[in-house]
């Protein structure tokens, strides 16, 4: 894949859509859970997905042919790491939010990223093959 088919992949955030499911996901927490699932999930939704931010700032910026400070940007992906698991183990530790609801967040916002993802990777070959035929 050249570059700008990878840059056609890599989304730029999440889609209404995917947020609409996160928000979905959310209210059928709180009905079935309570309020303390509820906003755990929130939370853990909003680590996740700014988690895939970063990652995707990162990447970026990693993989420019021109990027002369790939070491620092290197640093930043450990550093990111170490602020989410010190986040996590802090939300978990002080108990500000239901622990369950936190985990299941953080798995539905990857859960989304990645089905948004294959949508585009399957959008990408479908035209691919489009313009090959025609």
């Amino acid at each position: 894949m050249n570059e700008t088919a990878a840059e056609r992949v890599i989304p730029r955030g999440t889609t209404w859509q995917g947020l609409l499911f996160l928000a979905l996901l959310i209210g059928l927490g709180y009905v079935f859970f309570g309020k303390g699932v509820a906003m755990g999930m929130a939370v853990g939704m909003a680590i996740g997905l700014a988690n895939f931010k970063a990652i995707v700032f990162i990447i970026r910026r990693f993989s420019r042919p021109d990027s002369m400070h790939k070491i620092f940007y290197g640093l930043f992906g450990v550093l990111k790491f170490m602020i989410l698991v010190l986040v996590f183990l802090g939300l978990i530790y002080y108990k500000l939010f239901d622990v369950y609801g936190i985990v299941a967040g953080f798995s539905a916002a990857l859960i989304s990223v990645l089905i948004e993802g294959m949508i585009r990777a399957g959008r990408y070959d479908r035209d691919s093959a489009m313009s090959k035929v025609l």
